[in-house]
This record gives structure tokens, C-alpha cells and sequence, in this order.
């Protein structure tokens, strides 16, 4: 692959999980972040009872808090965030 198609890849790749991140910070991401720290932690997840159960899946990278991108894919394998019910924490 030529240096320039690498670097178009990397940046549209980039550019993809950014724009990922906003949108789930728009929708369900954001009501269970409720620090408003840009992550969901073990903590928050308690609200969504779907996500919590799931945890260890969907927390991909193991750093002990979801982020946007991570909890896009979550809600792109068919767990929207609508169709599950929410409780609040306190």
C-alpha cells in the first residue's frame, strides 16, 4: 500500500471513531455517563441492566470504563440503548 493510501486510511479510520464517540454521546451514552467524565463506569452501567450483564464484552479494551466508540458497537449489535430500559442510580 502506496505511503499516502496508509495515511488517508489511518485518518478516515480516525476520523470514523471520532465522529462514533459524538454520536453515542448524543443518545443513550450520555444519560449513563452520568459524571459526565466521557466514560460509562461499572458504577453508571448499573442503570442499564442489559450493559452491566455484558460488561466484560463490551469493555473491549479492559480498562475498566466504556467508552463511546465501545459502547457504539454495543448498541450496533443490536442492544439499542431505546428498547432497554434505564434506571436511575440514585
Amino acid at each position: 500500500m502506496k505511503k499516502r493510501t496508509m495515511k488517508q486510511t489511518t485518518v478516515t479510520l480516525a476520523a470514523a471513531g471520532f465522529f462514533t464517540a459524538v454520536l453515542a454521546a448524543e443518545g443513550g451514552f450520555a444519560k449513563l455517563d452520568c459524571n459526565d467524565d466521557g466514560y460509562i463506569s461499572v458504577i453508571e452501567s448499573v442503570a442499564d441492566e442489559t450493559l452491566h450483564q455484558s460488561w466484560a464484552r463490551i469493555d473491549s479494551n479492559s480498562d475498566g470504563k466504556i467508552d463511546g466508540v465501545e459502547f457504539s458497537a454495543f448498541e450496533a449489535k443490536g442492544s439499542k440503548h431505546e428498547e432497554r430500559e434505564v434506571r436511575p442510580l440514585n
